[in-house]
């Protein structure tokens, strides 16, 4: 995931000063996991992080089609659970999904 930040300051003459930069993300399979861990209850956290174990298995073996299938899985269920995550939650948990 990439991100932008600026930043606006000016110094004690007043004169501006503005900084952009960029920003790279990354999350691993376990990575994914453990944020669901911590944003859920212990028995979805355990649903969930099959899904992405099942799909870092298959990605290894070269089989990126179940492997995507498995993710799939994964942000369904997380889209559809409006109980255990809130909105930004969700939001996160399917961008890192989707990275992966």
């Amino acid at each position: 995931q990439i991100g932008v930040y600026d930043a606006n300051n000016s110094n004690n003459a007043g004169n501006p000063n503005l900084a952009t930069g960029e920003f790279t993300v990354t999350a691993t399979f376990d990575d994914l996991c453990t944020l669901t861990g911590q944003f859920s209850s212990k028995k979805n956290e355990k649903d969930l992080c099959n899904h992405l174990a099942h799909a870092e298995k298959e990605q290894a073996k070269g089989k990126a089609k179940q492997a995507a299938k498995q993710i799939d899985e994964y942000v369904k269920k997380v889209e559809k659970d409006r109980k255990a995550f809130t909105a930004a939650e969700r939001a996160v948990l399917v961008a890192f999904a989707r990275s992966l």
